[in-house]
């Protein structure tokens, strides 16, 4: 017989004696506890039913009173009946839709009139809809309980929907008639399925029931899953049904009910008076298993645990195993001779794979965070250089190539850096320990790599020498292939003494260098940190503006020179932090952008320039709304822009979106895709900030804009109206002229700059000289002055 079957056998023997002898001391006492906790279950579960339907109740009310002051039915009830429908009827099913989705045992949610017609209502799937409310003119009839206004009352529908309903009256106020004589002019009501409550409140044991004016009602399913039968009386049920019940209303009764043959678990009062006999039971056990275990088990055990022990001392057996060599210990430790064998085989390949990038056969992240733990600290005198890498234009040819040739070019970008960084040959290996020589190129992962340099003397050096080693094409696969490299660099202990944190400096210093032009390296510095820091907050600023509403859009007239007209106007958006203080659009916008939500801004402006638009009700008039060159090719944009145009009931040509050159410049071809699709769609474009650094005259024609704004830096130099300057402009509006542009004058903000723009053509124009960006009601009031203005000195 082998050990497991010994153990088990003489084990099952003496608990099966032990669990004989608890048995027949504890059979009563199992019976007397099966009442008391019957009871004790059901009174649990009747309270809780009874918290569950309180707050059922406090719901019906609170939505009632939510419901009946809610602005759309407010305004439902002050229109006449003829427009009712077309006004209110569909956001007033929305409304109610919101309420009936957010509650559960809701049934029906309606706006009744007083003649009993719902008008407005939403049903849950399993009530039918009808357009007439019978219960309402039955209502007293069924009345549960009154409170204040609110009535409660139970409506019948069959046999298997029984539904609490209430009632909130809504009342036509006015200031001539006094309080007790003002009409209702209609109910709001909210109906609750109590069957579908009873199931909700039922427990896997315990069935919830509702008795109403002595009627028992309950869901039949649940009832049967439960082998509870509540249609018997009285008499027939006793001994097996227990039942307590609770009133709600004087009409209304809450009840639970619990088989008595279902309910066997071990209660605490066994387990006190059974207490002295399993502590002598489990005593016992407890002494003869430790014998059987040190006899049979630990002794073999205890020599085998030794060998293991000293495995790595190559002990390849112990003598005194041998007398176990006929049972399982023996075979085992046959087993462990072969196993240990072939570990110590892998161990070194298995610490070569830990460490080391599967793609390139560089060290990997791990073996950079060992090797920076190891030789940093407050005893690591030895200064380190870190160098954090990203590659520029990687992802471009991972995108256009495939990502097959992505990852051939990674693997000759991590040969080239071994040979920039140590001479080395491009197929020489670097050592994936960091353990021999510090000099080593790391890949982190994606187009990311790290070089570590001992020293810290020749980091920028190096970080030159890379640059301008990232000048020439790579073949792959017959391809030149160029791909520059930003670099970052920490040193230590002069910039931290952490691993983390040179590594997140090093960082900072990268997007430094991405962020000053690319294919650079810039090396740490605390200001950096302070940059970050701000960004961070900027950022913080940013989603807590979205999450609390603090973002607006003002606006900047455009007006026509010669008329003094206002012709249109730019929307341009305006953030307050929690102090109320604004942050400028120059900080926000791009930490907006890089964190994926300048659609939301983009979105709130759009729909405060279709607001003004609307209140203005003027069709010339048009609108500029700012977009990025991301969103130029997210089409969902502008079809979200559309939907606020319709329900504004905006026209597409008093829409222009503002696009600046320097975005156009990615990918022209595409650009001018979308901004022709943009025109099929009616929009207007304009090109921002013309002649700000990017501008191309050979190429603007490709775009056919709208508008040419003329950067402010044409207005605001010293020598704007000088012979050069004149010329220049000149051209620019003569170029215009020819393509069937209009052109603005950005900037305007004096009479001289007027008279300069005015002789050479420019009609249009945009500054602080007529006013500064306002915000929506303000710039309504600018707008109808003005034209008061205008009427009056053309009379």
């Amino acid at each position: 017989m082998n050990l497991q079957t010994k153990f088990l056998v003489n084990l099952g023997l003496l608990a099966a004696a032990v669990l004989l002898v608890f048995a027949l001391f504890n059979r009563e006492i199992i019976n007397q506890f099966n009442a008391d906790e019957i009871d004790s279950q059901l009174n649990t579960h009747l309270q809780l039913s009874r918290e569950l339907v309180d707050s059922l109740l406090a719901n019906v009310k609170s939505d009632l009173d939510l419901i009946s002051n809610d602005s759309l039915i407010s305004s439902y009830f002050s229109t006449n009946e003829v427009s009712r429908y077309q006004l209110f009827h569909s956001e007033g099913t929305r409304t109610l839709k919101r309420y009936l989705k957010h509650r559960e045992f809701y049934a029906e949610i309606a706006i009744v009139l007083p003649d009993g017609f719902k008008d407005i209502y939403v049903t849950a799937n399993s009530i039918a809809d009808t357009d007439l409310d019978a219960n309402l003119l039955t209502r007293e009839k069924n009345r549960l309980a009154q409170s204040d206004d609110t009535l409660l009352a139970v409506e019948f529908l069959d046999a298997k929907q029984v539904l609490l309903t209430g009632y909130q009256p809504v009342r036509q106020f006015s200031s001539r008639l006094s309080a007790d004589l003002n009409p209702i002019v209609g109910y709001i009501k909210i109906s609750v399925d109590l069957l579908r409550l009873t199931v909700k409140s039922s427990s896997e044991r315990i069935l919830s029931s509702l008795i109403i004016d002595g009627e028992n009602y309950y869901d039949p399913d649940t009832a049967s899953q439960l082998q509870i039968d509540l249609s018997l009386n009285q008499v027939d049920r006793v001994g097996q049904v227990n039942s307590i019940s609770k009133p709600i209303f004087e009409r209304l009764i809450l009840q639970s009910s619990l088989r008595n043959d279902i309910y066997f678990d071990v209660s605490t009062l066994l387990l006190r008076r059974g207490l002295l006999l399993i502590v002598l039971a489990v005593i016992s056990l407890l002494t003869m298993t430790a014998l059987l275990l040190q006899l049979v088990i630990l002794r073999p055990l205890a020599t085998f645990s030794k060998l293991i022990v000293e495995s790595d001392s190559h002990v390849s057996s112990d003598l005194s195993l041998y007398h176990y060599d006929n049972n399982e210990f023996g075979k085992l430790k046959q087993k462990f001779d072969g196993l240990m064998s072939g570990l110590r085989e892998s161990t070194a390949t298995l610490e070569r794979q830990a460490f080391s990038d599967p793609l390139t056969g560089l060290p990997n992240r791990a073996a950079l965070y060992r090797f920076l733990e190891q030789n940093t600290g407050a005893d690591r005198l030895q200064p380190l250089s870190v160098l954090f890498l990203d590659l520029d234009g990687f992802k471009q040819i991972n995108d256009i190539y495939g990502h097959k040739t992505g990852d051939l070019l990674l693997i000759e970008v991590g040969k080239r850096l071994r040979q920039l960084v140590r001479g080395q040959n491009a197929n020489e290996a670097c050592p994936s320990s960091l353990d021999t020589r510090h000099d080593c190129v790391i890949r982190l992962g994606g187009d990311e790599f790290t070089i570590i340099l001992t020293g810290s003397e020749n980091a920028e050096f190096v970080a030159t020498r890379i640059v301008q080693g990232f000048q020439t094409a790579m073949n792959i696969d017959n391809k030149a292939l160029y791909t520059g490299v930003s670099i970052g660099i920490s040193q230590y202990p002069a910039h931290a003494t952490s691993p983390s944190t040179l590594i997140q400096y090093a960082d900072l210093a990268m997007y430094q260098a991405k962020t000053q032009g690319k294919m650079r390296s810039v090396l740490f510095s605390p200001a950096l940190v302070e940059f970050e820091k701000k960004r961070q907050r900027i950022d913080r600023t940013v989603r807590e503006g979205i999450e609390h509403n603090r973002f607006s859009a003002h606006f900047q007239a455009k007006v026509h020179i010669g008329t003094g007209a206002i012709i249109g106007f730019e929307a341009l958006a305006r953030l307050r932090d929690a102090e109320g203080t604004l942050v400028p659009p120059t900080d926000f916008v791009s930490v907006a952008q890089d964190s994926g939500v300048l659609e939301y801004i983009t979105y709130s402006v759009a729909e405060s320039t279709c607001q003004l638009l609307q209140q203005l009700a003027q069709p010339g008039l048009v609108g500029a709304i700012n977009i990025s060159p991301r969103q130029l090719n997210d089409l969902r944009l502008i079809a979200d822009i559309r939907t606020i145009m319709w329900r504004y009931q905006v026209l597409p040509e008093q829409i222009e979106f503002e696009i600046t050159e320097e975005e156009l410049i990615g990918n022209a071809q595409i650009a001018k895709q979308n901004l022709d699709l943009l025109r099929r769609f009616g929009f207007r474009t304009a090109l921002d900030d013309f002649g700000a650094g990017y501008s191309s005259l050979g190429q603007i024609k490709k775009y056919a804009f709208d508008t040419l704004k003329l950067d402010q830096l044409f207005v605001n130099t010293e020598d704007y109206n000088s012979t050069s300057a004149y010329g220049v402009v000149t051209s620019i509006k003569s170029l215009a002229d020819t393509l069937g542009m209009a052109v603005v004058a950005e900037g305007i903000e004096t009479a001289e700059q007027i008279e300069f723009v005015r002789s050479i053509g420019i009609e249009i124009v945009q500054g602080y000289y007529y006013s500064k960006p306002l915000p929506l009601a303000d710039f309504a009031e600018l707008y109808w002055q003005n034209l008061f203005a205008l009427d009056h000195s053309e009379s």
